[in-house]
């Protein structure tokens, strides 16, 4: 595992290969889209659940935030799911926000066994905001945009998950926590830093081929 960290503007997060962010000055752990699926067949299983344990235990984080949509469907979640997600709370006690954001597909709570606390999209930890709006000063995490960027190794190309950092506006987007969920490819700019997710390290990446 190889993470990537960032000090600079007022920000202090790791970029984490387990697709999630570690904001040192609040020791929280932050990811994008759970999407606890609602069927068994969908492929939730314990990994999942096993890379946001080992990212918790491994940053030795206080709290897990989560942005976006906790599950991929609005029907009820079946019994299997929730003994598994209960099974990782045994694991993991850590306290767990859902951050609602403004637009987001999945607005339902979670299931009250999966002891996630509901906040709105105005909270913010050690001056961090949380949501698609960047406008408001200090520096904004997001998970809305679900970045990716496209890479080449040995002649194979596809689009890796990506962490995209937008210094100028103080904007932090995040790749989505889900393997099921595909990203949008943020291409080069000027503006932006992308940090591309391969084999379990995380790496800068100055143009569309590394």
């Amino acid at each position: 595992m190889a993470s990537t960290r960032i000090t600079c503007d007022g920000l202090d997060a790791e970029l984490l290969p387990e697709h999630a962010v570690f904001l040192h000055a609040s020791r929280a752990l932050v990811i994008a889209h759970l999407h606890a699926p609602a069927e068994a067949s969908s492929g939730f299983g314990e990994e999942p659940l096993v890379r946001l344990s080992r990212a918790a235990m491994r940053m030795q984080a206080k709290v897990i935030l989560l942005l976006g949509e906790l599950t991929r469907s609005d029907s009820a979640i079946e019994e299997e799911q929730l003994l598994r997600f209960a099974e990782f709370r045994e694991r993991c006690s850590l306290p767990i926000r859902h951050i609602q954001a403004s637009g987001t597909k999945q607005a339902r709570a979670a299931p009250a066994e999966w002891c996630i606390d509901r906040v709105p999209d105005s909270f913010e930890v050690s001056g961090v905001r949380f949501g698609s709006d960047a406008s408001g000063g200090g520096w904004c995490v997001s998970g809305a945009v679900r970045g990716a960027v496209t890479v080449t190794v040995a002649n194979r190309t596809w689009d890796a998950p990506a962490f995209v950092v937008n210094h100028a506006a103080h904007a932090l987007v995040l790749p989505s926590f889900s393997k099921f969920a595909r990203g949008t490819v943020i291409t080069h700019s000027d503006q932006l830093k992308r940090y591309a997710i391969h084999s379990n390290c995380v790496n800068l990446v100055e143009d569309a081929t590394t």
